[in-house]
């Protein structure tokens, strides 16, 4: 009776602007004999707020331990700020307890690349009372001040070492619970034989919101370009009286940006049943670029190829699994995958940054998404001369 499919989810959000500020010990050049140095959220540093965030207020020194091995935290550093640089291998998880356990101020986990960060979606987990911020290699190397190392003499300190600065750091976080919504549109299918089986095309409408000083992420390539990819192939399959054999559902997701949300609460409560629903291809960052990528294994990825080859295109496979909704089908043994376009240089991106706008959307890349996207559809929801059923 509606195209909405409501559901609510917890969300963590920033109440006001987090603060970072080191004290740097004596100095020949400071007046009052200690300097202080501000930095700036997003451009320098940002907390890290999925599945290990957390809200509190602290002043302390700070002390070097390595790789972010939990192991390594003992009472001796209640009240500091541990700085560390995670491997591959580190489990925030298991660091955030361990921290927890032994009154740890807070974390400083040092970013490979500099600034500006992207904001991320903020987690839907549970909040703690330790702030642990990302920050770049830059606030690093000024946390060393008043110590004959260097950055890159770090890895080669023993786990701990005390460090001559003292840090402040602040962050306010609110969990509220927010009521969200999933659109639902469906085609049905005109084949007596396959009319009852789905195929979904989907693409997350939600964004990460606004910062607490106003500065909204409006996300016009992610990730309301490929929404208006897949509004424009609804629109022209009724335009040019297009009946496929198999049902069609159009869906927008909603709250991707925490864990694909949307997606995973339609699966876990389908409005139409997962054995009869037989692939899903998924829209996420669709705006602007000239390289295809496909992400994902499987048939609908087989397709997307074959769609992009008999147009003489070009794509880009990455096998990675996760990232968008379509895993959420896909862990549920549905053929999925997702259609993305990427500049030469994905530095070009303004992935979770203000400046991700409509001036950036370049409508070459819509259409060439659309096309392969639309073909792609065709071909798994049949209706087509020269398309037969996978």
């Amino acid at each position: 009776d509606s195209y909405f499919q409501p559901f609510s989810t917890p969300s963590n959000n920033l109440v006001t602007s987090p603060i970072l500020t080191v004290t740097f010990p004596s100095l020949e050049v400071s007046s009052n004999g200690s300097l202080e140095r501000s930095y700036v959220y997003h451009v320098d540093y940002v907390p890290r707020i999925t599945g290990y965030m957390g809200s509190g207020e602290v002043t302390g020194q700070v002390v070097w331990l390595g790789k972010c091995t939990s192991d390594d935290l003992d009472e001796s550093m209640s009240g500091k700020i541990i700085l560390c640089r995670p491997a591959a291998t580190t489990s925030f998880d298991d660091l955030v307890i361990q921290a927890l356990k032994h009154k740890i101020g807070g974390l400083l986990l040092i970013f490979k690349d500099k600034g500006p960060y992207p904001r991320s979606g903020y987690g839907i987990g549970e909040l703690t009372s330790l702030p642990a911020f990302g920050i770049s290699p830059a606030i690093a190397q000024d946390l060393l001040v008043g110590t004959q190392y260097k950055l890159e003499d770090l890895d080669q300190l023993p786990a701990p070492t005390s460090l001559a600065t003292t840090v402040h750091m602040a962050a306010s976080f609110q969990t509220s619970e927010i009521e969200a919504r999933n659109v639902l549109g469906l085609l049905p299918g005109t084949d007596p034989q396959f009319k009852d089986e789905i195929v979904v095309i989907g693409a997350h409408y939600d964004h990460v919101g606004r910062d607490p000083n106003g500065v909204i992420y409006n996300g016009a390539n992610d990730n309301a370009a490929a929404v208006g990819v897949m509004l424009e192939i609804a629109r022209l399959w009724q335009v040019q009286g297009f009946h496929p054999a198999r049902s069609v559902l159009f869906a927008a997701w909603d709250d991707e940006e925490q864990g694909a949300v949307g997606s995973h609460f339609y699966v876990s409560h389908p409005v139409y049943p997962l054995d009869q629903t037989k692939a899903m291809l998924n829209l996420d960052m669709d705006g602007m670029g000239e390289q295809l990528v496909i992400f994902g294994r499987g048939a609908m990825a087989t397709q997307l190829q074959a769609s992009a080859k008999s147009f003489n295109l070009t794509t880009a496979i990455d096998p990675a699994e996760g990232g968008s909704d379509y895993e959420s089908f896909r862990q549920a043994g549905i053929p999925s995958s997702n259609l993305a376009i990427y500049p030469a240089s994905v530095l070009e991106l303004a992935y979770h940054r203000p400046e991700d706008d409509i001036q950036h959307i370049q409508p070459a890349s819509l259409r060439v998404v659309g096309i392969i996207s639309a073909h792609t559809l065709a071909a798994w929801s049949g209706g087509g001369p020269t398309l037969p059923l996978p």
